[in-house]
């Protein structure tokens, strides 16, 4: 006995010991070098709603298979098509545009598709969509392989079993001889009930089927709830009826379980513990995981989708809910061998018979050690008690000692540390404000707009150092000046109303006001802000303030362009209908001349003449904001151009002239008589603005733009026309109108004159511009494309 004793003693030392950590693993770390992981874009587009269970196990594992992927760091997209809702040609066109919109600038390295619609749906748009990305399926019934021929596709097979279920049902139920199947009339639903006809045909001796199908919900409840015990039913999917009601797989399951008195069989198996009895099973985890693993392959490798076999053998197993197989008095060792049952009692016994005799067997080897020890024990405890007693007087003294000597050290040690640890989270405080001032001053002094810091009440506390250059204004500000003070007059008002909303509800969006020098720099200026704490608790403000003149420009160069684009409807039908009854007038008139004796009436016809060719000059001027008035151009010298323009201008005038023509100026494409009546424009309202003493300043030079800008439409070479008068200038609250149409300050002018040259020097894909201040001048200014150098021109 007592060599059988020892024997299972060293049965169990050698058992125990094989949990040891070797002294390799005690006594080092491996340290694994961190290893670079590329990123990966997979897209996974379900056909059903993501609150569907099976679209969820899809899902979830899938998003579980690729997130511990460790290859490479995948970043994935879930698109839910939503089926089962909504299925129409309509509906799949918005949303191949949708994906389009999304995805057409993203690079995609693999696409998963849940189920028959997502499939079809990226069967047919794969190329365009994706760029013919790698498609991996999942879910798909009824595949034939001639559909993926050629193309970059591979997957798993949607494959239920519906022979291994009706043998199943013939197995637990030998007195069963209906099955009724129930199914919708969806997508998914006809392709189902196609493959289970086809098995059906083979038990239809034993079994007689009846299909329901184009039902309302309520009405396939009424129906299995007169079904008698002979009866079962085989569940598909049913999640639309008859009157297009969606239900989810959840609610159809219950509804019918609850009606139904007997036994309920299907194919998915989130589908248990809703009602249904059991069956060969397909798991959506299952397709989700196989999906996956053969994508994260595709990217791994860099394989063609092609170059994987389809698998065409799904997953599936058999499983069964507890509750229901007791609710039917189904006896469980008819189950196939190793069947999964849900909810089953759990019984440690029934595991494994000789894990559980050999656990009882150490249990009394144990004891009986156990036993052996106390013994032993209490033997040597009687033995050594003298011993103990004699020496425990000494050993008391050195203990105490000992004592006091350990805890002396113990609190040195214990103060020092302390000390240390002190000193460095001291330390490491300094250092982390030090860097997140550097960082925050570097991004407050570096961003292109002024950024400042006011109290609650508007009072400047801090301002970034391109604030005067935005502003427009010096930064006298900082310390205690208010925001306010660097606004326009009548703007104050708007930036008070921010600061009111700052405080109400913590942010104000963006508001446009003018700089306080806006009379004599006039700036445009877009703010918003935004509250938060400072570290003394107390409310600040920090506003963020940038330039948007160049902005406001444009939107009233855009206002202007429509103004002439309208006028340009008007002044084309009339103008050229006003101009055929000139020419009629006209024709008559001279017809009248040529035959009039009498000469008063003859000078009369010559005034009307006279008076109907100014009309037709006039109505010339009109079509210039038509289509008819489109420039007919052809290579110019724009010195010699504008030279004669001018001075034939200015003849008969006491007005002087100076000009400063660039000797190698570019040539422009331009239709010269356009451009002389711009030219003509321009330099008579200088004659009649600057008086007897008038001088007029024309320049010419060339200029080169290097990128598109808000000022030119394209990038390119241009000719600038530079002309300057020593006039009375144009008042501030006029500049903006002097080139919209009919806004005149002359008691007998039209208005005409500067939009015809607006509108010219736009057909010409080129700018005009203006300065001027009251008293002091105008200038105007024209950018034409440039075509060839003179040089060039030459040569």
């Amino acid at each position: 006995m007592q060599k059988y004793i020892f024997s299972s003693l060293l049965i169990l030392l050698v058992f125990f010991s094989s949990f040891r950590p070797s002294p390799a693993a005690e006594s080092y770390e491996v340290i694994l070098a961190p290893s670079i992981r590329k990123t990966a874009r997979v897209l996974l587009i379900n056909s059903y709603n993501k609150n569907l269970p099976w679209t969820g196990n899809i899902t979830d594992a899938v998003e579980n298979c690729l997130k511990n992927e460790k290859a490479f760091e995948c970043i994935l997209d879930i698109e839910y098509m939503d089926t089962k809702n909504i299925f129409s040609e309509e509906y799949l066109l918005k949303l191949h545009d949708l994906y389009l919109l999304k995805y057409r600038d993203s690079r995609i390295d693999a696409v998963i598709s849940a189920d028959d619609d997502a499939f079809n749906f990226c069967l047919k748009y794969q190329k365009e969509l994706f760029k013919d990305a790698p498609l991996v399926f999942c879910g798909v019934n009824n595949f034939v392989d001639s559909v993926i021929q050629g193309r970059n596709i591979s997957g798993v097979v949607e494959a239920f079993d519906i022979k291994s279920n009706l043998e199943l049902i013939k197995k637990l139920h030998p007195r069963a001889k209906k099955i009724y199947v129930i199914n919708d009339k969806t997508t998914t639903g006809a392709a189902n009930k196609i493959i289970f006809r086809q098995h059906a045909s083979l038990f239809e001796p034993a079994f007689s089927f009846e299909y329901l199908e184009d039902l309302t919900m309520q009405e396939v409840c009424e129906k299995v709830s007169k079904l008698e015990s002979t009866d079962v039913i085989f569940l598909m999917t049913f999640n639309r009826d008859k009157n297009g009601k969606v239900y989810s797989y959840d609610l159809s399951m219950r509804l019918i379980a609850e009606a139904a008195k007997v036994p309920i069989y299907g194919l998915w198996d989130f589908y248990l513990g809703g009602g249904v009895t059991g069956g060969m099973m397909i798991s959506g985890r299952s397709q989700g995981e196989t999906a996956a693993r053969a994508a994260a392959e595709l990217i791994k490798t860099g394989k063609k989708a092609s170059e994987i076999p389809v698998i065409k053998t799904s997953p599936n197993r058999y499983m069964f809910d507890y509750a229901m197989l007791e609710k039917h008095g189904i006896d469980q060792s008819l189950l196939p061998e190793g069947s999964f049952i849900l909810n089953q009692p759990f019984s440690f016994y029934s595991v494994d018979k000789n894990i559980f005799w050999f656990i009882i067997f150490l249990i009394i080897i144990l004891v009986m050690l156990s036993v052996f020890l106390i013994v032993n024990i209490l033997e040597r405890r009687s033995a050594e008690k003298e011993l103990l007693l004699a020496n425990r007087k000494l050993e008391n003294m050195i203990n105490e000692l000992e004592s006091i000597v350990e805890k002396r050290t113990r609190e040195l040690l214990e103060t020092n540390k302390n000390l240390h640890q002190q000193i460095a989270e001291r330390e490491k405080v300094q250092k982390d404000l030090l860097e997140s001032e550097t960082k925050y001053r570097t991004l407050a002094e570096n961003a292109l707009d002024a950024i400042s810091e006011t109290a609650d009440d508007g009072s400047i506390l801090y301002i970034s150092p391109n604030f005067k250059e935005i502003l427009g204004c010096g930064a006298s500000g900082e310390n205690g000046g208010s925001f306010v003070n660097f606004v326009y007059g009548p703007d104050r008002g708007i930036v008070k109303a921010m600061f009111d909303t700052i405080e109400k509800q913590g942010f104000a969006n963006e508001i446009i006001f003018r700089n306080s020098g806006f009379d004599s720099n006039p700036i445009w200026l877009e703010s918003s802000g935004k509250t938060f704490t400072s570290a003394d608790g107390k409310p600040h403000v920090v506003i963020v303030t940038r330039n948007v003149s160049e902005r406001k420009k444009i939107e009233e160069e855009m206002v202007k362009n429509a103004k002439l684009e309208s006028l340009g409807l008007l002044a084309g039908g009339i103008a050229h209908d006003f101009n055929n009854v000139l020419m009629g007038i006209i024709g008559n008139v001279t017809l009248a001349k040529r035959r009039c004796q009498d000469g008063n009436i003859y000078e009369l016809l010559t005034r009307a003449e006279r008076v109907s060719y100014k009309a037709k000059s006039l109505t010339e001027q009109l079509i210039t904001f038509s289509k008819g008035g489109q420039p007919i151009k052809k290579l110019a010298n724009i010195n010699d151009l504008l030279y004669e323009a001018v001075q034939f201008s200015l003849s008969g005038s006491s007005m002087r002239s100076e000009f400063d023509l660039h000797p190698d100026l570019w040539h422009a494409e331009v239709d010269e008589g356009q451009l002389i009546q711009v030219i003509t424009n321009i330099a008579i309202n200088a004659r009649q603005a600057s008086g007897l003493n008038g001088l007029i300043t024309v320049k010419t030079e060339n200029i080169s733009v290097e990128k598109p800008n808000e000022r030119f439409v394209k990038a390119g070479n241009y000719v600038k026309i530079t002309m300057r008068d020593n006039g009375g200038g144009i008042p501030a609250q006029n500049l903006k109108k002097i080139f919209d149409p009919y806004f005149t300050t002359k008691s007998d002018g039209r208005g005409i004159g500067l939009a015809a040259a607006h509108s010219i020097i736009k057909n010409h894909q080129g700018l005009i511009d203006v300065e001027s201040k009251d008293g002091e001048g105008t200038a105007f200014f024209i950018y034409l494309p440039a075509g060839v150098s003179q040089a060039d021109q030459q040569a």
